[in-house]
């Protein structure tokens, strides 16, 4: 969900695009699991944040989209993620999701992150419809500078 709404985000805007550079915090770099091995202060595009986040399913890159991405839903907040985490769940709902709703923009184990097999299906038959969504996923290696 977190990739698929940052696309549908950069596809009504022009002020954002895949070569927006996204500056990692150390709150990003510090997520626990799996990881695009993002360090604090790193300096990385959109693209190149999405295929760490798709490809070794990166924590520390879902939280710094979100933090991105929630600032940009909401330039004057302090709270980016809570917002982009409202996008996520507005989306969910727009898109049938009824027993699905995410607390974290990584997945990582949460009483507030729920879905189901078939919630997780239509999100995934969504996503495939994307041209960019497709060719992340079918990448068999990606490096980036950074």
């Amino acid at each position: 969900m977190t990739c698929h709404v940052v696309l549908k985000l950069l596809a009504k805007t022009d002020k954002v695009t895949m070569d927006s550079v996204i500056k990692v915090s150390e709150k990003a770099a510090s997520m626990i699991g799996t990881s695009a091995e993002l360090r604090g202060g790193d300096e990385i595009t959109v693209k190149d944040i999405l295929h760490g986040l798709m490809l070794p399913s990166g924590n520390d890159a879902a939280w710094a989209l979100a933090e991105f991405f929630g600032s940009f839903l909401n330039p004057n907040s302090s709270k980016p993620v809570s917002h982009f985490l409202s996008e996520m769940n507005k989306t969910a709902r727009e898109l049938g999701l009824d027993n699905t709703s995410y607390g974290n923009p990584h997945g990582l184990i949460y009483k507030r992150n729920l879905s189901t097999a078939r919630d997780v299906c239509k999100l995934a038959s969504v996503a495939m419809k994307d041209e960019i969504f497709r060719g992340i996923v079918g990448t068999k290696m990606y490096t980036a500078d950074i």
